[in-house]
């Protein structure tokens, strides 16, 4: 039998516990649910055998222990009871097993806070998969001290507050996705800090106030999304952040759409850059295309409607092989076909 720590009990008993009080976690009433009920799929663990075979659940095989290190309960309320209304005191066993080095218990509709204490006992966690439930409050602070964590990804639940600056204390970060929260406040400068990102989503929350320039920091970063936040969000007058972040030479993907953002139709743009994605919409880009758009030569996705364009639509652009470009209502003006 695999051990799930120092000491040998299985992982069923590390789940449920020794009594029925633990199974009776549901909406916190006590009723006979279990995580049986909520997680379909693990009323096959068999306490019989050995839980690395157990669907669901992956072992270390290089560990005399065999440790249980993954745990994947994703979309199982959602798929098999879904009318079933989950509270966050279901995760309570989970937060036994401290070996695990991921944890996906994404699309479950699980309701309220997310677990303070319980999160902290996760010092070995890579990957954290939270995205689509309907978890509330501020983002614990405990989850910012997980200093192996690589891969969170805490996307489309009900987090609000202000993004923590212990958000920077998370230096192995390759991805941090907070997409579709309530988040507000500004961006901390922190998140500079965290120099081996590649992708940063923050789209569709309610961050306001300036960019910092610590995003030039993030050299490593391939992904930057901050579309559809507080319309108070605004370029530094001297335009330094928004120009210069075309100098992340890694960067890929540039989406900053519905924001108050405006360019600086002056600026000296020469991107270090190659961009496949671009979206400026409502940027207040005015007069003709910017010109430092035509050294991207990779382009798929080009997206600069909704801003003050004029003059003729660039041959430039033309004769590029772009995969969807959107530039309606501005007011460029077609080639004359004689």
């Amino acid at each position: 039998m695999c051990d799930t720590s120092s000491s040998g009990h299985n992982l069923k008993t590390r789940l449920y516990g020794k009594g029925e009080g633990d199974k009776k976690l549901i909406n916190g009433t006590n009723s006979n649910s279990s995580l049986e009920t909520v997680f379909g799929g693990i009323e096959s663990w068999n306490s019989s055998l050995d839980c690395c075979q157990w669907d669901l659940v992956t072992c270390n095989p290089r560990s005399p222990s065999r440790n249980v290190v993954a745990l994947d309960l994703y979309a199982f309320v959602t798929s098999l009871a879904p009318e079933v209304v989950v509270n966050s005191a279901v995760l309570a066993p989970l937060f036994r097993i401290t070996t695990l080095t991921k944890l996906d218990i994404s699309y479950n509709s699980i309701q309220s806070e997310l677990p303070t204490n319980g999160i902290a006992n996760f010092t070995k966690l890579l990957h954290l998969d939270l995205r689509e439930n309907s978890f509330k409050g501020s983002i614990p602070t405990q989850l910012f001290h997980l200093q192996r964590l690589q891969y969170p990804n805490i996307s489309s639940n009900m987090f609000n507050g202000i993004l923590s600056q212990e958000v920077g204390a998370l230096r192995n970060l390759r991805v941090l996705n907070l997409a579709e929260n309530f988040l507000y406040g500004e961006i901390p400068m922190e998140i500079g800090n965290l120099t081996q990102l590649r992708q940063l989503s923050l789209r569709q929350n309610r961050f306001s106030g300036r960019l910092s320039n610590s995003l030039l920091h993030l050299t490593e970063l391939q992904v930057l999304d901050l579309r559809n936040n507080s319309p108070s969000m605004e370029i530094p007058t001297n335009t330094r952040t928004l120009s210069n972040i075309s100098n992340i030479a890694a960067l890929g993907v540039l989406n900053l759409r519905g924001n108050n953002l405006t360019w600086n139709n002056n600026a000296n743009v020469a991107p270090k850059c190659m961009l496949s994605q671009l979206s400026l919409r409502s940027c207040r880009v005015a007069r003709p295309i910017p010109k430092w758009l035509s050294t991207q030569k990779i382009f798929d996705f080009f997206d600069l409607s909704e801003n003050e364009l004029d003059g003729n639509f660039p041959e430039w652009l033309a004769e590029q092989n772009i995969g969807t470009i959107i530039l309606s209502d501005n007011k460029l003006t077609l080639w004359q076909i004689a």
